[in-house]
């Protein structure tokens, strides 16, 4: 459906599914962080992160877009808010 605020978005909402999938694939992201962070530590973890993020320029360059939750929320709950889609800005 057309975005009220917006005719140029296009408000998604994600199943039930994929919020709870994603809330498993954070934690695992968050854990390989962790492991990595000890082992490079902070300086070195710092790096690579500034490092695979300019890599992103030329092996996912549609992927500089922002995703905005809908509800204008700073962060989402573990499940999805009542009402809330995501826009795409890029």
């Amino acid at each position: 459906m057309p975005d009220p605020t917006d005719k140029r978005a296009r408000p998604v909402r994600g199943a039930e599914r994929a919020y709870a999938a994603k809330t498993v694939a954070d934690a695992v992201v968050a854990e390989a962080e962790k492991e990595w962070e000890a082992h490079l530590g902070k300086r070195r973890m710092t790096q690579l992160r500034e490092a695979l993020t300019l890599l992103r320029e030329i092996t996912a360059p549609y992927a500089c877009c922002v995703l905005v939750v809908a509800t204008g929320a700073a962060s989402r709950p573990a499940g999805p808010p009542a009402g809330a889609g995501v826009r795409w800005y890029g």
